[in-house]
C-alpha cells in the first residue's frame, strides 16, 4: 500500500512472507517506509528504503528487523 505526500514523495508499507518447508524456517516481516520519484532527463527513478520489522518468526537465525532499499528505473 502506498499514500502519495506530494513533489513524488510517498509512503509504502508492505507484508511479506518467506517458508522454507523443507527445514522448518519461516518469517513475517511488516516493513513501513519512504520513497521518491524523481525524474533525470528521459529516466524516471523510484528511490525507496523500508524497515521491516518480524512480527512472526520460527526457525533458528531468523531476524528481527530487516532494511530494504531499493531503485526501480523506466527509460
Amino acid at each position: 500500500m502506498t499514500r502519495q505526500l506530494g513533489k513524488g514523495i510517498y509512503l509504502r508499507n508492505s507484508l511479506a512472507f518467506a517458508f522454507d518447508l523443507e527445514n522448518g524456517n519461516s518469517v513475517i516481516p511488516l516493513g513501513m517506509g519512504v520513497g521518491k520519484i524523481l525524474r533525470m532527463n528521459e529516466i524516471v527513478f523510484n528511490i525507496f528504503g523500508e524497515t521491516q520489522f518480524t512480527v512472526w518468526k520460527d526457525g533458528n537465525n531468523m531476524p528481527k528487523t530487516q532494511l530494504f532499499l531499493g531503485i526501480n528505473m523506466q527509460f
